[in-house]
């Protein structure tokens, strides 16, 4: 989206960003948020546009061990769930698979949610939800590869 220009002048993803200044900041219509693992691509909207006056930037990071298995061990007062709680063991499985990925973690802690029984959840429902998110991950990674083989012949 670098190159593309709107009536061959002004580029289109500046245009956008500043239209996203414009709905939140100027007529106060909305909330806009962004969200990239770019750096390249926050930091030239960041410079290029309105957004330098307006707008607050946070890096959201993975989680150290010791926070995310404090999160995971603590599931009522840090994310209010109260239909489960995990064992250390699971702590550890979820840990040794998605590290402090908070993004991934949310996912596995929204699908556990489908099979707690008596405030459990079974170690083999654990490593289902975790087999099939490892799928989606791997499929991903493969569309991903074809689709920059696919560029990169264009």
């Amino acid at each position: 989206m670098d190159d593309i220009y709107m009536n061959g002048q002004r580029e289109l993803l500046k245009e956008l960003f500043n239209f996203f200044v414009a709905i939140t900041k100027e007529s106060h219509l909305c909330h806009v948020i962004i969200a990239s693992s770019d750096g390249y691509f926050i930091n030239r909207i960041y410079e290029d546009s309105k957004l330098k006056k307006t707008s607050a930037f946070f890096e959201v990071d993975y989680l150290n061990e010791k926070d995310t298995k404090y999160w995971l061990s603590h599931l009522k007062e840090e994310s209010s769930i109260t239909a489960y709680t995990l064992t250390d063991k699971q702590v550890n499985t979820i840990w040794n698979y998605f590290s402090g990925s908070a993004w991934e973690i949310s996912h596995i802690l929204g699908e556990l949610l489908n099979f707690t029984n008596n405030n459990q959840i079974q170690e083999s429902d654990l490593m289902h939800i975790i087999q099939n998110k490892l799928i989606l991950i791997k499929g991903n990674s493969i569309i991903t590869q074809k689709l920059t083989k696919v560029k990169s012949i264009v």
